[in-house]
């Protein structure tokens, strides 16, 4: 292995959810809106996209959101959104990059989330021939406890390393 091919970078930064993944997800989460999607990927009937620029929308209103935000260097402003949003009462559940040494997992999941999940093994996005070459994790921002119910699935698809009850 090269050092380059240990960096790998895609050229797209809009990965669609696995369906059965968020299938999964969406039996114990009820979620209402699909924070970062397109017509091809939206997960939820009523969805945000690019036009739409959920980083300047109202997410109070939904009872779940779900997000897959685009990764890279538009990643952190998606997740300072979602605390702002978290700390007015919206519930989001977010899809991004398992790296517990970034600035977003250090400076926002783990202070602030309610439950993190690394998934187990590697992640295939819809539209890529092959999984992803980086881990995956989920954060939950939460306003009520979790159910017993929403931890065992989480517990299912990964480590739960946080989950406030």
């Amino acid at each position: 292995m090269t050092l380059n091919s240990a960096f790998k970078k895609s050229i797209r930064d809009d990965w669609g959810t696995p369906q059965d993944f968020f299938d999964t997800l969406s039996a114990v989460f009820p979620f209402d809106v699909d924070l970062c999607a397109d017509a091809t990927n939206a997960k939820c009937p009523f969805y945000f996209g690019e036009l739409d620029n959920a980083l300047v929308k109202d997410w109070t209103p939904f009872n779940y959101c779900w997000m897959n935000p685009p990764y890279g260097s538009k990643t952190r402003k998606f997740m300072k959104k979602a605390l702002e949003e978290y700390r007015r009462g919206a519930s989001i559940v977010t899809l991004i990059a398992g790296r517990p040494d970034t600035k977003v997992m250090q400076d926002i999941c783990f202070p602030h989330a309610r439950a993190l999940c690394f998934i187990r093994g590697r992640l295939k996005f819809e539209g890529a021939k092959d999984p992803a070459f980086f881990p995956s994790a989920l954060a939950i921002f939460a306003q009520q406890p979790l159910s017993p119910e929403q931890i065992h699935t989480l517990a299912g698809l990964g480590r739960v390393v946080k989950a406030i009850c």
